[in-house]
């Protein structure tokens, strides 16, 4: 596991969360692309005005293995926040699957804010 890597998704989160009202599509867009890797979903709505997260899945939700274990439909959980930062953070994975993953996404990023003249995904190198 990178530990700078790690500081620098962090970074980049925390500074995609300063806006106000509602973030710039570009930010939209990767707030969602995180959320879908991080909760391994096949689709993420955010909604900004009532700071709710919603995810489809199609695998549940392991919050008790005991009680879900056999439950084969898709699951469609609402995440309900006060604080987008908080929240984002919180759904970092770290090991080498999610490092690549996340990888990926910022390379992908970095890519389009340089054809699009956008400078917020080129602020912060994550890599070494």
């Amino acid at each position: 596991m990178n530990v700078e890597f790690y500081d620098n998704l962090r970074n980049l989160i925390r500074e995609s969360c300063v806006f106000e009202g509602a973030p710039s599509p570009v930010v939209q867009h990767f707030h969602k692309e995180f959320l879908k890797k991080s909760l391994e979903a096949l689709d993420v709505y955010i909604d900004y005005h009532n700071k709710c997260i919603t995810s489809w899945s199609t695998r549940p939700v392991q919050m008790d293995a005991s009680t879900i274990y056999k439950l084969r439909d898709s699951v469609n959980p609402i995440i309900c926040y006060e604080d987008l930062e908080s929240t984002l953070l919180g759904c970092i994975q770290e090991n080498d699957f999610f490092q690549r993953q996340y990888e990926s996404l910022i390379t992908s990023y970095q890519t389009q804010s340089r054809k699009n003249g956008s400078n917020f995904y080129n602020t912060i190198s994550l890599r070494e």
